[in-house]
Formats: C-alpha cells, sequence, structure tokens
C-alpha cells in the first residue's frame, strides 16, 4: 500500500525534452565550460587544499586541521596559564593591556575547539548512514555541527548511547567556556606598604605653659583655659560633637601611637541592685561594681513641709577645701588608679522630675572617675577622613603617697586654704617609648575645674516650676544659682556616654595644645588594585580540552575503518555530488578530482536550475543527457 514505507529520494537526471530547458542565451549562464580566471578566489583554493587533504591516504593530514586546531586551542591556554601565573598577586598596573590580550587568547582557545568538535560530528553523520537509519537524522546531525539546538535534539535521539552524543555535549559546554574564563582573575584591592614613612604627631607631656598669679607673695590656683572651655560646656549641657577630619587628599596612611590621653571609668547602681552599668572611654576594659554597701536610704530626719525637691546631686570624693577623702582614698570602685583627675558620685531623680522623689521611687547613682592615660592607637587617613582605633590603654596603678597637701592661710585681708599637688603624673606606655603625663601644677589646673560642678544640686520646687542649679559651693557668700537648658547628668540621660564624650574631647585638646611632642613613624599604607588568579575556574576549560581530544581521537580510530563513507566531515559536497549524474559522481567521487597539480574540481561549475535539477559545465542542452524510464514510487506493486 502506497505511503506504508518512508520517501526514497533519488536523484533523476535531466529530461531529454529540450522544451524543458529555459532558454539559456549563452553558454556560459547555463553553467558550460568556461574559461578559469588564473587568480582563482581565495577561499576556493583554501577548499581545495582542504579537499586535497580530506582525499588523502594518510590518515594524518586527513584530519591535520583538527590536530592543528587542537594545538592552538592547548597553546592559547598554555600562555593564558603563564600570564596569570608571572602576574599573580600583583598589582594591577602591571598587568595593564595583557588583561585583553588573555581575553583574546581565550576567545581564540573556544574558537579552536570548535572546529574539531564540529567537524568530528559531521564525520560520525556519514559514518551514521553506513547502516540504514532515518532520513531526518541527517538533517539532526547537520544541526548538531551548527548550534546547541541541534546538539540537544541529537542528544536526545542517540540517548547518550552514541560516540556523537559526546560530541553534542560538547557543543552545549562549549557555550559556557568564556563564562568560567572570565571567572579566573579579579581584581580585589588590599593594603600594600609604600615607600616612605607616615608621620603622626603625638604629646608626650601635656605642658600648656604655666601662668603664675601671686597675692600678697602666694601664688594662686589658674585654671587650664586649654580644657576649661571645653569642660564648663559638659558641665551644664551635652557638651560638643567630636572633631571631624575632613580634607580632599586620597593618601592612606596607617600607624600606631601612644599619647597621653583621659580616661573616664564609672559605675552605677538602683536600689533595688538589679542593674548595672560598665563603660570606659576609649574603649578601655573597667569592671563595673554597685554600689550596694553604700546605700542605706534617707539619712536625715523628715518633716511634714514640703521644700524644694532635689533632681540631681554631684558628690566628689575628695572634699573641695581640704582635699581629704570622703570615702576609702577617694574613690570607691576604683582605688587602685594613681593621680586621677576627677572621682564623683551622680545621683539622680528616676525619671528626672520632682513628682518621682515624692512618690520614693528609686533614684539612679553612678559613681564616675577620670584619670589620665596613655593610649596605643592605630590610625588611618583616607579619601580625607582620618580614623582612629584603640588598641591598648595604660594606667598608672602603682601605689603611691597621698598626692594632696593643704595649709590654712590667714592674713590681714584673706582667710584661705593654700592647695598643693605634689605629683607629677608620669606613665609608661608601650616599651621603648617616652615616659608621658605633665607636671603637677597642670594637674592641679585641670583638677580644680572640676570644684565647681562637683559638688553641686540641681532643685526645683514642683513638677511645673523650672530647675536651679545651684554650684561653685566652694566660694563664700550668697550660692551661685544658674538655669540650664538641658541638664547631663539628669535621668535618663545617659550619663556613661556623656562622661565619655567629654574624656575623648579633653584628649582631643591636650592633643592639639602646645607641649612636648614626638613625630611617629610609620608604616604607610595606600590601598591598591591587585590581581589575584582563581586557578579552580581554569578546570573547565582544561576539561573540555581533554574531552575534544578524546573525542576528535576517537572519532578518527572509529571512522578510519570504514572507509566506505569517506572524509567528508561536516564538507556538504556528498549531497550536491550524489545529486549530479552517475558520470559526474564518478569524476568527483575519485580522489584526483581533487588534485591541485591538475585542476581536478576547479573544472566543474553547476547550477541549480527550477523543475530540471543540477546543470554540470560541459553538458550543451543541445546534447541532453538520456532520461532514466519513469518508474513507480516505492511501495507500489
Amino acid at each position: 500500500m502506497a505511503g506504508s514505507f518512508p520517501p526514497i529520494f533519488r536523484p533523476q537526471k535531466p529530461s531529454s525534452r529540450p522544451e524543458e530547458y529555459p532558454d539559456c542565451g549563452s553558454i556560459n549562464s547555463c553553467g558550460t565550460i568556461e574559461t578559469e580566471k588564473p587568480s582563482l578566489d581565495i577561499t576556493q583554493r583554501l577548499e581545495g587544499r582542504l579537499a586535497e587533504f580530506n582525499t588523502s591516504s594518510n590518515l594524518f593530514k586527513r584530519w591535520l586541521l583538527e590536530i592543528v586546531s587542537c594545538l592552538v586551542s592547548a597553546t592559547c591556554l598554555g600562555v593564558v596559564i603563564i600570564i596569570y601565573a608571572y602576574y599573580k598577586d600583583k598589582p594591577m598596573v602591571t598587568f595593564g593591556n595583557l588583561s585583553t590580550l588573555t581575553n583574546v587568547l581565550g576567545k581564540v582557545a573556544t574558537a579552536a575547539l570548535i572546529i574539531p568538535t564540529t567537524e568530528a560530528l559531521g564525520q560520525l553523520k556519514w559514518n551514521w548512514f553506513s547502516e540504514s537509519n532515518a532520513v531526518w537524522d541527517f538533517e539532526i546531525f547537520d544541526k548538531a555541527t551548527r548550534g546547541p539546538w541541534g546538539a540537544a535534539m541529537l542528544l536526545y535521539r542517540t540517548r547518550g548511547r552514541s560516540l556523537a552524543a559526546l560530541g553534542a555535549v560538547l557543543i552545549l559546554l562549549l557555550l559556557a567556556i568564556d563564562s568560567f574564563l572570565q571567572q579566573v582573575i579579579d581584581y580585589p584591592t588590599r593594603w600594600t606598604v609604600q615607600s616612605g614613612d607616615a608621620e603622626v604627631r603625638t604629646i608626650v607631656r601635656y605642658e600648656p605653659g604655666e601662668i603664675q598669679e601671686f597675692r600678697e607673695s602666694m601664688e594662686l590656683q589658674l585654671d587650664d583655659v586649654n580644657t576649661k572651655s571645653l569642660l564648663e560646656k559638659y558641665f551644664y549641657g551635652y557638651g560638643t560633637q567630636p572633631a571631624q577630619f575632613t580634607g580632599v587628599s586620597r593618601t592612606t596612611t596607617k600607624s600606631e601611637v601612644p599619647y597621653v590621653s583621659a580616661e573616664m571609668t564609672y559605675s552605677s547602681s538602683r536600689f533595688n541592685f538589679q542593674s548595672a552599668i560598665a563603660y570606659t572611654s576609649c574603649a578601655a576594659n573597667q569592671t563595673c561594681r554597685t554600689l550596694t554597701s553604700m546605700m542605706s536610704g534617707y539619712t536625715l530626719g523628715t518633716n511634714d513641709t514640703i521644700g524644694e525637691t532635689l533632681l540631681v546631686r554631684t558628690l566628689p570624693l575628695l572634699s573641695v577645701l581640704d582635699k581629704t577623702p570622703v570615702y576609702g582614698n577617694g574613690s570607691i570602685n576604683f582605688p587602685a588608679t594613681r593621680n586621677p583627675i576627677m572621682d564623683a558620685l551622680i545621683v539622680s531623680a528616676a525619671d528626672g522630675l520632682p513628682s518621682s522623689v515624692h512618690r520614693h521611687e528609686m533614684p539612679v547613682a553612678h559613681e564616675c572617675m577620670l584619670s589620665f592615660c596613655v593610649q596605643s592607637i592605630s590610625s588611618s587617613y583616607d579619601a580625607g577622613i582620618y580614623q582612629e582605633k584603640v588598641l591598648k590603654i595604660f594606667q598608672n596603678e602603682t601605689t603611691g603617697p597621698f598626692p594632696w597637701e593643704t595649709q590654712g592661710v590667714t592674713t590681714p585681708t584673706q582667710n584661705g586654704t593654700y592647695i598643693i599637688y605634689n605629683e607629677d603624673i608620669n606613665i609608661n606606655g608601650p616599651p621603648d617609648s617616652p615616659a608621658f603625663g605633665t607636671s603637677n601644677g597642670t594637674a592641679s589646673d585641670i583638677m580644680m575645674l572640676f570644684d565647681n560642678a562637683f559638688p553641686s544640686f540641681y532643685i526645683a520646687k514642683d513638677d511645673k516650676s523650672e530647675p536651679v542649679l545651684r554650684y561653685k559651693t566652694w566660694l563664700q557668700g550668697p550660692a551661685y544659682t544658674r538655669h540650664l537648658d538641658v541638664n547631663p547628668w539628669l535621668a535618663p540621660n545617659n550619663v556613661s556616654a556623656h562622661f565619655s564624650r567629654m574624656a575623648t574631647g579633653m584628649t582631643e585638646v591636650m592633643r592639639a595644645a602646645s607641649g612636648e611632642y614626638v613625630d611617629i613613624k610609620g608604616e604607610a599604607y595606600s590601598e591598591e588594585v591587585y590581581v589575584r588568579v582563581r586557578w579552580a575556574w581554569l578546570a573547565f576549560p582544561l576539561v573540555l580540552l581533554v574531552l575534544t581530544v578524546v573525542f576528535l581521537g576517537a572519532t578518527i580510530w572509529k571512522t578510519s575503518n570504514n572507509q566506505s563513507a569517506g572524509v567528508w566531515k561536516t564538507s556538504a559536497m556528498p549531497s550536491l555530488i550524489y545529486g549530479l549524474p552517475e558520470e559526474t559522481q564518478t569524476q568527483l567521487s575519485s580522489s584526483s578530482a581533487w588534485d591541485r597539480a591538475d585542476g581536478g574540481g576547479k573544472k566543474v561549475r553547476v547550477k541549480l536550475l527550477p523543475n530540471v535539477g543540477w546543470r554540470v559545465s560541459g553538458q550543451s542542452f543541445l546534447h541532453p543527457l538520456p532520461t532514466r524510464k519513469a518508474q513507480p514510487p516505492p511501495g507500489w506493486i
């Protein structure tokens, strides 16, 4: 029955009826013999040379192009590896235009792998049809040599059980090889030591210069003018914001610098003893201790009269007039610290309102201590921003005599107390560093500044009245009072953070003031971009190269035993030749047809005529070839 068999395509010879031939007009237009020009197109010459190699009896010559392509790919990848190995971990500046070169070599290596893969897959197509197979397999194989869609179809068609399936897999994997080659290197940044040194000026001894003032031959206590203006902002307000170091330079430096600094530590507690806070300025580690044993409730008698309400009280642990310790050696939780600038108790109403005091709610108590210290810091200056990181803090915790000495003074014109601080401040920093500190006179000038605000009282009549600060209690006569915009010591303000910023501000003031300086030299760093090679990403291209060589070798071995199919690879010539008349097939099928010595294939010209077929040069329309007798279609009886 018709249609029960797959169609069989048979080449038909041209019809013998002259009317079926078009009016050629000239013998050249009908594909007749034409004298070849000596300067044949270079592409035709190249194809002729390849055809000569393909029909050679030498196995190496038949696959010369594919073998050379594999060698080119391997060479390009080898050069890329050598370049990467040489410039690995080097600055990108030295790499320069070689990045473009490696990209080009990667592209060439990829393209070189395509040639042997497609050519070997094309040869397997002809080997596939040495046995009877479906006609559409021809189209599937042909598409597989052109791109991933055909390769995917061929992989599905063969179910992975044929050597051609490996070629299809390689065609698909070659799509991703560029992505892997691009991932082999990247350009991170790193800190690199520069040839020059970085210099940071650090203060060794804070000596702003003492100005002596006398009255009746007695030296008077003067305030340290550098820190006074800063401390008053913190005594009666929120202080100042930390200085921002900005600029336009992008030079980056790093160095580790020790310098004298002020440090604050404190402890706190509530009456229920359930919360405690530990904080140390400049990132120093300190232990928080509560004041449980010292909190005993009311110590004064009470009456039914409601007067002023105490909201905040600050109490130094050294008396103001004669500097005698109120408790221990002048500290509750920090007795080991020598030469403290200030150690005081700060107690505030729980919510900062008089009503909480009237409700007998527990207040919040802190012990805060400020002292001189030496900080070892790591500094950096990058993109106009200066930053510091404290690495270690050194304090003087040695034992020694009590430094304060007082003497009563009585003259016809005045009565007072002569206060002397007998010790210079000396703190040892890192090994091989000078002694840091300041003189006893400068230390006394700073310490006396705290007498204005410690002790002090912050009182209010009721919730609606404006509280008043009573301070400078060491002065005789009527009390000094002051209205504050904000009181930093009043809850719920963060007393610890406030003291921390105050210590930082004092440090900046001392470093900016005059004194004994040392220029500390350190290594200068700059951030540079360097070449980092990630070798793991090269595994995929190298594996593809090996698989391509294996696939090519297996194809050569498999097809070398089948001489009937010929070595046509991806050439379309077999489809053309076996569609020509038989005598022409015989002429073009022989190896001599492609011999460049006698010009074989160059003498044949063909032309496709509608409804007729191929017209071959040398066949005149005046002598048409005999037509094969019409035969019934296959499958008909």
